[in-house]
């Protein structure tokens, strides 16, 4: 691209109309720019400056292009060396070099969270899980997580990519270039897709996991069936279950035999598809008694599940996405019938809810940490001392001996040993 350009502007000097097409080029490339980001003139007139404050990066690229191309012009134009033309060409190099770096800049400011220590410390943790863990099971399985290194306010995420990561077979992935029969199955097993890119795993779906060979599980929650494995430590608010149940990751069976009429209750597919594999009718899912009760814009679900050694199972069926959220026994909600959501989940008991793990993950202890700095800093500027402080500043008059105690004060008392760690630095 380089070496093209370079051949064509080397005909500017002699060709006017050459010439002429580097400013017109530069403009439409900067319109393109801009309207490949959605912003439109109407948009820049309603909104102005405040639209460039959102969109820095797209108006340093387009404002950059529309420069640099107006200094080439100046270079080809003069085809003496003189000032004129250096000038323009440490212009030229100037303004490339601050459009890289500026945009260099907003882009590690846009993108840089305050979250490349946390990730590193859950991937040299879920490391250290895994190797303990193949270390005790040098087989061939797959292993399935409930929750990932990251979730967002509705508590859903796309962070599916762990086992590419970490090097091992799961039951999800994010992927542009998937499989549509293996996305096809997984849907009828009970995890849906989303975009055709990534399948959707939250709570563990027991009977499909088993037939697809998912041996272990990274569960913050205990699930019935599964056994927690003793020799590996938890991490990320999440201990290691093995599922007795699993088949081999790997079988061979006839496919002509398998189901193939439409489904559009997950529980029948697998009852049917269990019963053609065993030879014999198997009901692994039965229907439960339920209730519903629409109230305030919610629908209310009560689920009759009998005594036993059971795991319930719902799935609300929804053709489209409404941005819902689902709570299960007035636990935190979690989102439903929206991006990354799931289709079949697990409704847990409250005994069973009281014995998640996971505000331990590496992400509740930073936003508890970081909740509890803000309310401490609330804290302090609510004190009658804060408000002194600012009060002397304004009159540029000096604290007494009384105001320094209290300013020590409060201070240990929101920030413990504030006072002995500064003098350790200073020291």
């Amino acid at each position: 691209m380089l070496f093209g350009a370079g051949a064509y502007l080397s005909r500017a000097e002699k060709d006017k109309w050459t010439k002429l097409a580097v400013p017109v080029c530069s403009i439409l490339y900067a319109a393109a720019v801009l309207k490949l980001n959605g912003i439109h003139l109407a948009d820049f007139t309603a909104r102005g400056m405040s639209l460039v404050s959102m969109h820095k990066p797209v108006f340093v690229t387009a404002a950059a292009s529309v420069i640099l191309a107006l200094l080439t012009l100046v270079l080809l134009s003069d085809p003496k060396r003189g000032p004129v033309r250096l000038a323009a060409g440490i212009l030229l190099l100037a303004v490339t070099g601050a459009e890289l770096w500026g945009n260099a800049w907003l882009f590690w400011k846009n993108h840089s969270d305050g979250s490349q220590e946390l990730y590193m410390e859950y991937s040299e943790g879920l490391g250290k899980q895994l190797s303990r863990l193949k270390s005790l099971d040098r087989g061939y399985y797959r292993i399935a997580q409930d929750r990932t290194r990251h979730h967002y306010e509705d508590d859903l995420t796309a962070y599916f990519n762990d086992s590419l990561a970490q090097n091992y077979w799961s039951n999800t992935a994010y992927t542009s270039s998937p499989d549509n029969a293996q996305l096809s199955l997984m849907w009828r097993l009970g995890y849906r897709d989303e975009a055709g890119c990534m399948m959707i795993v939250r709570d563990p779906v027991l009977a499909s996991d088993s037939f697809l060979g998912v041996k272990y599980l990274l569960q913050s929650t205990p699930v019935r069936g599964l056994k927690r494995v003793k020799n590996v430590d938890s991490f990320n608010g999440r201990s290691v279950y093995l599922n007795p149940y699993a088949l081999p990751m790997a079988f061979v069976y006839d496919g002509s035999k398998l189901p193939t009429r439409r489904y559009d209750n997950t529980f029948d597919y697998q009852n049917a598809l269990f019963s053609i594999l065993s030879g014999r009718k198997t009901e692994l899912y039965k229907p439960l008694e339920w209730t519903r009760e629409n109230r305030d814009n919610k629908a209310f679900f009560r689920v009759f599940i009998p005594e036993g050694d059971y795991v319930a199972y719902g799935n609300l069926l929804w053709p489209e996405k409404m941005d819902g959220l689902l709570s299960i026994n007035g636990d935190v909600p979690f989102g439903y019938c929206r991006w990354t959501s799931p289709a079949v989940f697990m409704i847990k008991s409250r005994s069973e809810q009281e014995q998640s793990e996971k505000d331990q993950s590496l992400q509740a202890i930073a936003q508890a940490e970081k909740d509890r700095k803000e309310w401490t800093k609330d804290i302090v500027k609510s004190s009658a001392i804060y408000h002194t402080v600012l009060m002397r500043l304004q009159t540029d008059m000096p604290l007494n001996n009384t105001e320094w105690q209290q300013i020590e004060t409060v201070i240990n008392e929101n920030y413990p040993d504030f006072k002995e760690r500064l003098y350790a630095i200073y020291n």
